[in-house]
C-alpha cells in the first residue's frame, strides 16, 4: 500500500514540475534573464567534502557516506549563477534529496543540515532576483511559487511523509491506529493532490482502505463473533472517528460492514 502511494506521490510531482517549469522558462526569458546567485550552495558543499576528506584520513567520520560524498561533489560542481529554470530545477532535486534522507538518517546529521541550508539559500536567492522583475512578471512568479510549494507541501506533507518512510507497507497498520484521524485526514488530502496531477484517486483510495481494513480485521474471522468484537471496539470514540473516515472511501463497504454487526447484535439476544 505504502509503496503504491510513494510511487503515485513521485508522478504527481514529476508531472507537476512539468507543468509549472515552462512558467520560469517565460519568467526568465522576458525578464532578461536575471540571473539567480547560489555561490553559497557550492562552498558549503566544498567545505563538508574537505571536513570529510580529512577526517577520513584519521579513520573518523561526520556521517557522510560515499552516496552522500557523491551527492555532495554533484552540488559543489553546479553553477553559482542559474537561471530561473535552472533554480527550480535544483530546488526540486534538494526536496527530493531531503525526503530520500529521512530513510536513512535522523534530522540533525551534517547532510540533511546542509541540504536545509540550501534549500533556504534557493529560495531566498530567486525572490531576490525576482524582485527585479516588472510588476506583471512578479506577480506571475509569486503566484508559481506560492502554488509549487502548497502542491508540493500538501503531497509530502511532514506527517504523509513520516508514516511512509517509517514503515511503507504496513501504512495500513499505522493508520489504524486508535486515534490517528488526522493521519488519515492528511493521506487522503495527499492522494487528492495526486488525482489533480494525472493519477488514479480511485484505485488509490481503495488501496488504502483495503491496507486499513486488513488492520482492523486482522484478528477477526468470519463468524458473526467477530463483527460483534469489531462492533465493540466502535464504541471507543477516537476508533469510530478514524474508521468512520476512512469509511468515507466506500461507503458501500461501510454499510456492509453495519449489516454484519447488526446480525450479529440481534444473534447474540
Amino acid at each position: 500500500v505504502g509503496n503504491t502511494l510513494r510511487s503515485s506521490l513521485e508522478g504527481a510531482e514529476k508531472a507537476f514540475k512539468d507543468k509549472i517549469a515552462p512558467i520560469y522558462g517565460i519568467i526568465e526569458q522576458k525578464g532578461g534573464n536575471l540571473p539567480v546567485f547560489v555561490p553559497a550552495i557550492k562552498i558549503e558543499a566544498d567545505k563538508i567534502i574537505t571536513k570529510a576528506m580529512a577526517l577520513s584520513r584519521t579513520n573518523r567520520t561526520i556521517g557522510i557516506n560515499d552516496e552522500s560524498l557523491k551527492l555532495l561533489k554533484d552540488l559543489s560542481s553546479t553553477n553559482t549563477t542559474l537561471t530561473f529554470t535552472q533554480a527550480h530545477e535544483m530546488r526540486s532535486n534538494l526536496l527530493s534529496m531531503q525526503r530520500d534522507l529521512g530513510t536513512r538518517y535522523e534530522a540533525n546529521t551534517t547532510l540533511s543540515k546542509y541540504l536545509n541550508d540550501a534549500l533556504n539559500t534557493i529560495n531566498k536567492q530567486m525572490d531576490l532576483a525576482a524582485d527585479s522583475l516588472n510588476p506583471q512578471l512578479k506577480k506571475l512568479y509569486s503566484g508559481t511559487n506560492s502554488e509549487y510549494k502548497r502542491v508540493i507541501g500538501t503531497l509530502y506533507d511532514d506527517t504523509v511523509t513520516k508514516i511512509l518512510n517509517k514503515n511503507p507497507e504496513r501504512l495500513g497498520e499505522a493508520l489504524a491506529q486508535t486515534g490517528n484521524v488526522t493521519e488519515v485526514l492528511k493521506v487522503r488530502k495527499a492522494i487528492r493532490e495526486a488525482g489533480k496531477q494525472g493519477q488514479n484517486v480511485k484505485v488509490l483510495e481503495e488501496n488504502l482502505l483495503q491496507g486499513y481494513l486488513k488492520d482492523v480485521t486482522s484478528k477477526l474471522d468470519d463468524s458473526l463473533d467477530s463483527f460483534s468484537r469489531l462492533n465493540d471496539k466502535l464504541s471507543d470514540r477516537k476508533f469510530k472517528r478514524t474508521y468512520d473516515v476512512m469509511m468515507q472511501i466506500n461507503p458501500t463497504v461501510k454499510a456492509n460492514i453495519a449489516k454484519l454487526m447488526n446480525t450479529a447484535k440481534i444473534a447474540s439476544k
